[in-house]
This record gives structure tokens, C-alpha cells and sequence, in this order.
């Protein structure tokens, strides 16, 4: 009973709060089959701003009169033939989907929706920019790199002053930071390349400016695996552009989609491409 209160009372109040805040445009919500698993009421913008829920707000109509267009759509995911303990997405897919979203405003620019997120222009960051921290697992500082690199990190805003931080004896590299707390971050990116002759960090990122940035994190949110697994060999994701170094392709930003997809049988499933079979 506990953790359906969580979901169901504390997580609509801070939907309702979010949605006064914010004031959106679009409010797109995605019904189930399952009616307890669905909002107690419709995400309809007149019923958000009157409705009696909200952590930081109170219904005031005056205040947050919304006039967002409001979408119901049925979930996809569920079907009749399926018992109701499979519906929907595994937590972690949800997760990937929502890193996938993000990456792919990489190609909002872009002419040819099918252009590869490795032809995005990268941003140089020197090392002696930035600090660098592992959040979660405790990485010796003579491996941070390795760690980074390839890896989809934390683009942040810090008081360095005021954190435990190590500071290298040779002012062109990087600080790493002992101890974490939590800071403002401002976006995420990918480290395409770490230069370490040049000394610099080479980033793929949708945000526009990250000149503030003084803090490169790593943390618990991982590439998805269909990123590294299949695709087009002719559109590889460099890790390095040494000789004989490692490169990789990325099927879901080729520059032209794969015929075989994941569909082969020695290559793990992937909810992306087809569902499972059973």
C-alpha cells in the first residue's frame, strides 16, 4: 500500500506542481488498460489548475490557468493477448528511451533526419577546464580516463571552491573531486575523444552552450546497448582516432538503416527493434 500511495497520490501531486510550473504547450498522456494504472483524473488543463492536489501549489485558477493541448493516446505496449504482469517497459528501457530521446536532438539541424550523431560537431573542453568526478563507483585517478571515455557523462555547474577536490601538480590537467555533492547540471554529452597529448576533452552534446561548465561527472545513466551493438560499419563511433584503436558503430544514427537490424541470433534483445517472442 505504501509504494502505490508514492505512485499514485504523492507522484500526481508533483505531476500537478510540474505542470503549474512549467506552463506547457503540449501535455501528451499515455492511458492504460489497467485503470489503477492510470491518474486518478484526466491531464485535462482546466482540471490542473483547480484540482485539489500539489506539493508546492494550491488550485488557483488566477494563477495557473493553463490552456496546454492535451493528447490521450492508448498505450502501445499493452495487449489483449498478454497477461497484465507484462505490460509495459522494464524500468530500465524506460531509461533508455528516454537517453535515446535525448541524444536525438544531435540531429535537429540536421537536412537528412538519418545523419549520424557521430558526424555532429564535437566541443574541445582542455582539461584544465574542468574537474572530473566518478559519482557512484570509486575510480583511481589513473583510470579516470578510461572511464570517461566513450561514456555518457554529466555536463555540470560547480563552486569547486568548496568542494574536496585534487588538484594535479601540472596545471593543464584536470582536478578530480574526492568527495561528490550535488550540483546544477546543465545537460548531458558524450566524450567522443580524450586527447591526452593535446590534452583536451572532445563532447557531443544537443545543449548549445556549455562554455559554464567546470565539472564532468559520471554517473549511473549508461549509454543504451543498441548504441554499441549492430549496425552500419560504414558509420563507426571512434573512441579514439589512433591507429588500430577502438571504433564502434551506432545502428540507431546510421547513415543508412541496416537491413539485418538486431534481428540476428547471436546479438542480444532489444525492445527498440522487435518485440520479444517468446
Amino acid at each position: 500500500m505504501a509504494r502505490r500511495n508514492l505512485q499514485i497520490r504523492v507522484g500526481v501531486d508533483l505531476l500537478v506542481d510540474t505542470l503549474r510550473l512549467s506552463n506547457p504547450s503540449h501535455v501528451v498522456e499515455v492511458g492504460s488498460r489497467a485503470v489503477k494504472r492510470n491518474y486518478p483524473f484526466q491531464l485535462d488543463p482546466h482540471l490542473v489548475s483547480i484540482v485539489q492536489k500539489g506539493i508546492l501549489t494550491k488550485p488557483s485558477p488566477g494563477d495557473f490557468f493553463l490552456n496546454y493541448e492535451h493528447i490521450r493516446v492508448q498505450s502501445m505496449s499493452e495487449s489483449a493477448a498478454q497477461p497484465v504482469g507484462e505490460w509495459g517497459h522494464r524500468p530500465a528501457s524506460l531509461r533508455e528511451y528516454v537517453v535515446l530521446s535525448y541524444l536525438s536532438q544531435l540531429l535537429r539541424d540536421n537536412i537528412r533526419p538519418s545523419q549520424a550523431v557521430n558526424s555532429s560537431t564535437p566541443i574541445r573542453i582542455p582539461f584544465s577546464k574542468v574537474a572530473v568526478s566518478s559519482v557512484v563507483e570509486k575510480v583511481k585517478p589513473q583510470f579516470i580516463l578510461n572511464a570517461l571515455n566513450g561514456s555518457l557523462v554529466s555536463l555540470c555547474i560547480a563552486d569547486l571552491e568548496t568542494m574536496n577536490i585534487s588538484k594535479p601538480d601540472d596545471p593543464s590537467l584536470f582536478s578530480v573531486v574526492e568527495n561528490f555533492t550535488p550540483v546544477d547540471c546543465l545537460g548531458f554529452g558524450i566524450i567522443k575523444r580524450i586527447d591526452v597529448e593535446e590534452r583536451l576533452f572532445y563532447i557531443v552534446t544537443p545543449e548549445r552552450d556549455i562554455s559554464n561548465v567546470n565539472l564532468i561527472c559520471l554517473g549511473q545513466l549508461f549509454l543504451p546497448e543498441s548504441i554499441y551493438t549492430g549496425g552500419n560499419d560504414k558509420t563507426p563511433f571512434e573512441l579514439n582516432n589512433q591507429p588500430g584503436g577502438t571504433r564502434i558503430t551506432v545502428p540507431y544514427v546510421a547513415e543508412s538503416l541496416t537491413k539485418e537490424g538486431i534481428s540476428q541470433p547471436w546479438k542480444k534483445y532489444s525492445p527498440y527493434i522487435q518485440p520479444r517472442i517468446n
